[in-house]
Formats: C-alpha cells, structure tokens, sequence
C-alpha cells in the first residue's frame, strides 16, 4: 500500500514564518503549506527537508535523513500512454497505478496508437505493425486494389505495383496485355492519365507509413 505521510511544522521564530518549503525526498514538487500530507508510493528510504522564512527576510533549514522508510511489496506498472491497456518497456515497480505507468502488460510497439499492441488485429494497407509482431500487414488476404493502387494484391503498394503497371501501361480494351485494374478511369485504356492516379495512391500510402 502507499503510505500516507502527515507532516507538522514545530518551527518557532520571533519574527513570525511567512513561507515553507517541504521537500520530500522522493522527486516530487515542493509543498508550501505549513503541515502538509504527503503520499510515497514507492519504496525506499526518504531524506525530508523542511526551509523556512521569516518575515525579516530570515530564513532556516531542517533536515531529517533517512526520516521515512517505505515497505512492502510493490507491483511492476509500465507506461501507458495511449491508454489501450499495453505499455512500452518503462516500468516503475508502485503499491498502485500511477499515470502514465497503468499496466501490467509490456508489449506495446508504438504506445502513441491506440490501434497498436500485442494482440490487434492487422489493418490492411495502413501501413503499420498493428499487432506487435515485427511483420507488417501479414495474412491480409487483400484483393487487388483493395488498398487503392495495390495491383500484386499484397496489401501495399510500392515498386512492385509499379511494374504491373507498366506491363499495361498504352494498352487498350482487347489489346494483349490490357489490365483492367490498372485502367483508372475507367476510359478503355492505360494511359498516363491513369499513372498519375496510381502516383497519387502510391504517395497516398507512403505518407501512412512515415
């Protein structure tokens, strides 16, 4: 469990104490009320510190070593910033969850994307390691132009669809070697017309990826 601290101020001064500054030990920002609380949610050993200022401009410093010691048995909690319940390889061992270190499952390859982690479902033509695996758009079963511009039906597009493109490029309806598929408007025949569709398909999908 955490342990909850309450801290009491038994400074004195003829001039009267008109600030105090509470440092903890542990990392966390200052506290300037007279007695604060104070909650440890890892554990360890803990040096307190306590600076005050009179109000003629005085000022004194209390300092306990080792004043707190926290024990028990922690949890190991990893980052988890988009939340999707799968954090990255930076953990922190916490008595409870404390943002961003929410989970106890590491894994995740891009904690930015709620859609990514061990476990998702690959999304064809994204672009994207979605479930973790190192492999990109595995087993996707795509049909051609499934992912606008994929002619080889393999979920990307890339200088492979190139190539098919061009094996039809100016030819027509009953020519040899016509692809309709690569016939973007639709016209009859693979003209340049159709390549700068196809280009923008290709910049399209390669902007995903950065």
């Amino acid at each position: 469990m955490p342990l909850l601290v309450h801290f009491t101020d038994e400074s004195y001064s003829y001039d009267g104490i008109v600030t105090w500054a509470w440092n903890f030990g542990d990392g966390s920002p200052a506290a300037t009320e007279q007695n604060p609380q104070h909650t440890y949610n890892l554990p360890g050993t803990y040096t307190v510190t306590l600076t005050v200022t009179e109000a003629d401009g005085d000022g004194d410093t209390e300092i306990k070593i080792d004043y707190i010691t926290v024990t028990g048995t922690c949890t190991t909690y990893y980052r988890d910033d988009d939340a999707d319940g799968y954090g990255t390889t930076d953990s922190q061992c916490l008595y409870s969850p404390m943002a961003p270190y929410t989970t106890v499952v590491s894994g995740d390859c891009d904690d930015g994307d709620y859609s990514v982690h061990p476990g998702a479902s690959e999304i064809c033509g994204d672009g994207k390691d979605n479930d973790c695996d190192l492999v990109i758009d595995e087993d996707c079963g795509c049909e051609v132009n499934e992912v606008p511009g994929d002619l080889d039906a393999d979920c990307d597009v890339d200088s492979a669809d190139y190539a098919v493109f061009r094996q039809s490029l100016g030819k027509c309806t009953g020519t040899p070697g016509y692809n309709p598929d690569a016939d973007y408007d639709h016209d009859g025949c693979v003209t340049m017309k159709d390549y700068q569709i196809w280009y923008g398909y290709y910049k399209a999908y390669r902007a995903r990826r950065r």
